[in-house]
This record gives structure tokens, C-alpha cells and sequence, in this order.
């Protein structure tokens, strides 16, 4: 354990719509504290305005600043809100932003870390005032995007698990910059006492000089241009990658569910087999349910598998004319993979290829079918 710890400052910026977003934040400085901050000899301690700052004349926010100083970490979060208007600036969450920002370019040794993360819930606005808070949101996200990195999350349930490695890592450069080693004193050369001799003299060595590396030669003819040769390895790679990005999509969308749709409630569990089971219900009774899984034998080829009904069986499925599973089988254009959906035969191109493109997909379908069920 090191003999002494170093205090770092993160100063939380943000509206009252992320109450939840601040508490975490105080348990993930408490965990971090606890393990990695005291192995590494350093301490994160949040300031926040409504426990550091006192009373005093002047504007308020203005108040605020100068009373909290500089700060070693800022944190900002935003989601549906964007504040009051503070005299200086659009809110006090950009006033305070902006201050950060302005210490981070006069600083030259002890910069601070600018962490900003933006929630991406669902959100829709009742009134025109929240239509107006939104919009200011979403411009001051461009605003900050063209002067940092900015980082998203889903819901406030998954932010610790967002910010606490950035932390980790921004007090980590933190202390690179504050700490200095002590200066190494090198250890004088002996010096002989003994005069030279007449019969011997001194040559000077000339230090061995290294050989210079050549570099390549440029060709001189044009090469060929040989295509990438993909192998089965290299799809089952990609296979099980995508496969498992569509089931965090899936994960994420359900807790969505539950967060914003009344008197629903859904479920996801990983089944023996390795697939996802979706289950989605209202008062007691199933709206549906989905089971997504990989398919790389069978004659199924290498692709990704959904199907979905309330119940599963073959009853549903002949109800709906046996016609309620979907693929997105593999392929390959031009060296490069995408995914291709067997019964509407739409092949994503290159913008779309990616695997949340494959989840979307199947996600609306899941919706569309919870929509035709009858109360």
C-alpha cells in the first residue's frame, strides 16, 4: 500500500432528471476508493454544489464556481434536461462545463479529465416546455461533441457499469501528470590519482558506430491486388460476435420495457442451448415471446435464428401459416460480411451491416406483434 494517498477532485455537473445518475456516481467513487484508489494511492472525492458551496452574495452559479475552484475530474450527465438559464450561460450544467473547459486549455501540467455522458432512453415529451428542454439537450451535445468526446448509455440502471473504468483510468492520467519521480543521482567516475606513464599514451575510443537500416524498396511494378481469402474460422468468429451483440441489444431493450411502458413486465434468460428467451407480459397474461439463437450446422448455414409467439408451438404456428421464424443468414460482398433476411430477402449494405441493424430488425418485428394482441 503506498505511503501516501493524493486527493482527487470530480466535480459532478448535471440537471435534476439524473438524481439516480448522482447517487451511483457516489457509490462508484466509494467502490473504487476501496480497491483500485487505495493499492494505487489515490483518493476520489465527488463535490457537488449542494454540499460544498455556502451561502454568499453575487449570482448564484457564478457563487458556485468560485467557491468549488478547480477540480482534478469533471463529470457531466444529461438526459432529457437542460437546465435554467444562469446570466452566463444556458444552464448551470454548460456554465459549469464550460469553466472546465476553459481550466483545461490554461492548464498545461494539471489538466483536467472531461468526462461527459448523454442518457439515450426513450423519452417522449407531454408538454412544450419538455419539447424545449430536449432541444436544448440535443443542442448543447453538439455543442460539446465538436470539442470532446462525449460517451452514451442506455439507462440510469447500467451507468455505473459505464463510468467506472473511465474513472479508473481518468485518475490514473491524472496522477501520471501530477506525480514526478525523484531526480536519480548518477555515480561519479573514479578518477586515478597516478600520473599517466611516458612509454604509454592515451588513444581516445571511437564509439562503435551502428549500422543505418535501410528501407524497403518501393516496387517498382504495380502489384496485384489478391482478395482477402475468408475461411470458416473467420465466420464463425464474426458469427458469434455478432450473435452476442444482438442479445446485449436485446437486453437492453427489454429493460427499456420495464422502465417505460405501465403495467408491463419483461424477462430475459439465456437458455441450455446457448439462445436467448425474450418474454414480455401484461396483468398475468403473455403478449410474447421470442427465442433468438445461432445457427452454424443443419443446413442452416451460418446465420442468426428468430422466432416468436406467445406460446411457441404448433398451434401458434399454424395459426400464422408455420411462417413466424426469420434469418439473417451470413454472406460475404466484396471480402466483406453482412447479413441477409431469408424471407423478406433484404440484404443490408455496407452502412447497415452491422449486427444492430440484424436486432432492429427482429426487434420490430417482436414489437409489431405485441401491438396486434387484444386486451
Amino acid at each position: 500500500m503506498p505511503e501516501t494517498v493524493t486527493e482527487l477532485t470530480v466535480f459532478l455537473a448535471s440537471p435534476g432528471d439524473v438524481a439516480r445518475e448522482r447517487r451511483a456516481l457516489d457509490d462508484v467513487v466509494a467502490e473504487i476508493n476501496r480497491t483500485v484508489g487505495r493499492a494505487e494511492g489515490f483518493r476520489l472525492a465527488v463535490v457537488k454544489w449542494e454540499t460544498r458551496a455556502r451561502p454568499a452574495m453575487g449570482r448564484a452559479q457564478g457563487v458556485i464556481t468560485q467557491q468549488l475552484g478547480p477540480t482534478d475530474l469533471f463529470v457531466g450527465i444529461m438526459w432529457k434536461r437542460f437546465g435554467t438559464p444562469t446570466g452566463k450561460a444556458g444552464s448551470g450544467t454548460e456554465e459549469e462545463f464550460d469553466e472546465a473547459y476553459a481550466q483545461w486549455k490554461r492548464k498545461r501540467k494539471h489538466k483536467p479529465e472531461l468526462l461527459f455522458y448523454f442518457r439515450e432512453s426513450k423519452f417522449y415529451p407531454k408538454t412544450p416546455k419538455e419539447t424545449a428542454q430536449f432541444a436544448a439537450v440535443q443542442a448543447f451535445r453538439e455543442k460539446v461533441d465538436q470539442k470532446a468526446l462525449v460517451w452514451t448509455y442506455s439507462s440510469a440502471a447500467r451507468f455505473a457499469d459505464t463510468v467506472r473504468p473511465h474513472l479508473i483510468d481518468a485518475a490514473r492520467a491524472v496522477m501520471a501528470r501530477t506525480t514526478t519521480k525523484p531526480p536519480t543521482s548518477k555515480p561519479r567516475p573514479k578518477t586515478s590519482t597516478r600520473p599517466p606513464s611516458r612509454r604509454t599514451t592515451s588513444t581516445k575510443q571511437r564509439p562503435r558506430s551502428r549500422p543505418k537500416k535501410t528501407p524497403a524498396a518501393k516496387p517498382k511494378h504495380r502489384l496485384p491486388k489478391v482478395p482477402r481469402i475468408i475461411t470458416d474460422a473467420d465466420r464463425a468468429r464474426y458469427l458469434s460476435r455478432s450473435f452476442t451483440i444482438v442479445k446485449r441489444y436485446f437486453r437492453e431493450a427489454v429493460e427499456e420495457i420495464n422502465a417505460h411502458v405501465q403495467g408491463t413486465r419483461g424477462t430475459v434468460r439465456d437458455l441450455e442451448d446457448g439462445s436467448l428467451f425474450v418474454e414480455v407480459k401484461a396483468g398475468g397474461r403473455v403478449l410474447n415471446r421470442a427465442r433468438i439463437s445461432k445457427r452454424s450446422e443443419g443446413g442452416w448455414g451460418h446465420s442468426i435464428a428468430f422466432e416468436q409467439g406467445p406460446h411457441l408451438d404448433e398451434q401458434f404456428a399454424r395459426r400464422f401459416g408455420g411462417s413466424w421464424s426469420e434469418l439473417a443468414r451470413l454472406q460475404e460482398i466484396d471480402g466483406t460480411f453482412s447479413f441477409q433476411l431469408q424471407q423478406t430477402g433484404y440484404t443490408f449494405g455496407r452502412e447497415d451491416s452491422k449486427p444492430k441493424a440484424v436486432f432492429e430488425q427482429f426487434w420490430d418485428l417482436f414489437v409489431h406483434l405485441i401491438e396486434q394482441q387484444r386486451f
